[in-house]
């Protein structure tokens, strides 16, 4: 069966690409399930700033979290760094490092690290790492169209910290001790004309679990992207985000590129409905990002990135 799958995907001609890729979408969907633990849509402010609807058109190493896949799009070796304080609350930060080696005709390698922590009175309560290796490589391209996949591993591993003790700030507490487990990602890009986009990206497809005696169930989602280009400064995004369980979120996004180097960010996101926006800015190498994103209760959240080509 999947010799027959491979097959067919390597005779796939332009014209077909993209309908083909929605048959495929349709069979994807079939392995989303239970989540949750902490769920992060937005890898990069350029992210944050389009609502989270960057699933098919991804333009830096960032693409390790969002869909390897578009890995395949980086031109050049390059790396991303992020920070935000969720909500803009100092005791859950969030970073996460992102590196991308263009290997010619055989692909391009990413290497992710992510970290979040929760810390109350100077005590650290639980810290989430993600350590993981990425791989996009084309399946078919020619002047017209392009098919890519990306697969990806990633080591999880939570800190549960220690218990509130007899003084009830930790200092005094049990140590409830780790928890590790490796989760598996899939991703798949197709392009038409260099304008139509479309990707997916299936994240934690194994469905891993973490935790001793009540295990839990980590987020298993389907990502589905649609991307559009109806001249070389304007792109408009859009995607979903489903899981078993839970209401299918929506994100529609747009760039504009306002001033050479200089890209205006903004999306919109549902369930619950939150706005996005922010810039891009690039200096020869280098880019410099920045988004917020609201929320109907808690505060904003603002975020930085940057990256480097070399």
């Amino acid at each position: 069966m999947n010799k027959m799958l491979n097959n067919q995907l390597l005779t796939m001609n332009s014209k077909s690409n993209i309908r083909r890729m929605t048959y495929i979408l349709f069979i994807l969907f079939s392995f989303s399930f239970s989540q949750v633990t902490t769920e992060q849509f937005y890898h990069g402010a350029r992210s944050m700033a389009l609502a989270g609807s960057n699933v098919a058109h991804q333009v830096d190493a960032f693409a390790s979290f969002e869909n390897p896949a578009a890995l395949t799009q980086l031109k050049s070796h390059s790396g991303v760094f992020s920070f935000e304080e969720m909500s803009g609350q100092s005791y859950l930060p969030h970073a996460s490092f992102s590196g991308a080696f263009v290997l010619g005709d055989k692909g391009v390698l990413g290497l992710s690290a992510e970290n979040l922590s929760v810390t109350a009175g100077g005590v650290q309560l639980t810290q989430e790492t993600a350590i993981g290796g990425h791989y996009g490589f084309f399946l078919q391209k020619d002047r017209h169209s392009s098919l890519a996949i990306g697969i990806g591993a990633k080591y999880l591993s939570v800190n549960y910290g220690k218990s509130a003790g007899a003084s009830g700030d930790g200092s005094d507490g049990i140590d409830l001790g780790q928890s590790q487990t490796l989760g598996l990602d899939l991703g798949l890009q197709a392009s038409l004309e260099g304008r139509h986009w479309m990707g997916v990206f299936v994240k934690n497809i194994n469905q891993p679990q973490l935790g001793k005696g009540n295990l839990v169930d980590l987020p298993r989602t389907v990502n589905i992207g649609l991307a559009y280009s109806p001249y070389d400064l304007v792109w408009t995004n859009f995607s979903l985000h489903r899981a078993v369980g839970y209401d299918t979120q929506y994100s529609a996004g747009l760039e504009y590129e306002l001033l050479p180097g200089f890209v205006l960010l903004s999306g919109v996101h549902s369930n619950p409905n939150r706005l996005g926006m922010g810039f891009r800015l690039r200096v020869k190498s280098l880019n410099i990002d920045y988004g917020l994103l609201t929320h109907p209760v808690f505060s904003l959240t603002h975020q930085v990135s940057m990256g480097i080509n070399f």
